[in-house]
């Protein structure tokens, strides 16, 4: 999927102006994606509420580095006319030396901060061991921070109201579910996947659509003593676990938030 870089400009709020705006320089495939990305980071700062204001701007190219690279053509050219007027070859080696350098220098202050769209970044940028896993799954979260120093995370939202999308690995020797990483979209996060089933070898899919084959076969041993009967420490705790083995072991054809519903209504 060919990236390009776009600069982006984001209201911190359509209601209150005198906030002011963010940029960011980013790599992604899409204009969507790359507003996706600069509210991610947006989110990052800590600032603001989410999803923020209105785009302003989304521009192909590097906007914000114009005037470092006005700078550097202009170093450039005038590098070039004494090239001519080099009178020796260690003379054009030095100078050709020094356009390299500026213009490596140039092109650095055009690259994006963060990662790149759809690339794998684990945690300590080592990619974990795959065969801890059953398979992988995307689900989409929203933080609450309730007031907290520390936000917790919650899963099951649907695509229309998940402020981020993580992509989890289900341990085989427990069931739970840990998270490998998260993307700023849908988009992203169902590229990604891609790239991490190809690289494992392990089956994926969406939390809340049908379940493969491939994975309503892994059998969890501890899915009866943690899901049946009495689980309602295991809802808190993993309900997707609790959907999947409902799924699998009992029938259900509901989807995850339509299952979570129901078991809220019969806990009433």
């Amino acid at each position: 999927m060919e990236l390009k870089t776009y600069s982006v400009l984001i209201a911190w709020s359509d209601s209150y102006r005198d906030d002011g705006e963010y940029g960011a320089t980013v790599r992604a495939p899409t204009p969507d994606e790359a507003e996706a990305m600069t509210r991610a980071k947006m989110r990052a700062t800590g600032d603001g509420s989410w999803p923020f204001g209105s785009v302003l701007d989304c521009s192909e190219g590097a906007a914000w580095a114009a005037a470092d690279l006005e700078k550097a053509l202009r170093y450039v050219s005038g590098k070039l006319g004494s090239l001519h007027d080099a009178d020796s070859d260690d003379q054009e080696m030095h100078i050709i030396a020094d356009i390299e350098e500026a213009v490596s220098k140039a092109l650095k202050c055009c690259e994006p901060d963060g990662h790149e769209w759809g690339a794998l970044h684990f945690d300590g940028s080592e990619e974990p061991d795959w065969s801890r896993f059953a398979y992988l799954e995307i689900d989409g979260c929203v933080t609450d921070d309730d007031g907290l120093d520390d936000p917790s995370v919650i899963g099951g939202k649907p695509d229309d109201e998940a402020e981020f999308w993580t992509i989890y690995g289900r341990e085989k020797e427990t069931g739970m579910a840990q998270a490998v990483q998260d993307c700023v979209s849908r988009a992203e996060a169902d590229h990604v996947l891609r790239l991490m089933m190809e690289s494992s070898g392990l089956p994926g899919y969406r939390v809340g659509e049908e379940m493969p084959d491939a994975i309503k076969n892994v059998p969890f041993p501890h899915d009866r003593d943690y899901c049946d009967g009495e689980h309602s420490a295991a809802l808190l705790e993993d309900p997707h676990a609790c959907w999947r083995y409902a799924v699998v072991n009992k029938g259900t054809t509901l989807g995850f938030e339509e299952w979570q519903a129901q078991q809220r209504e019969e806990a009433a």
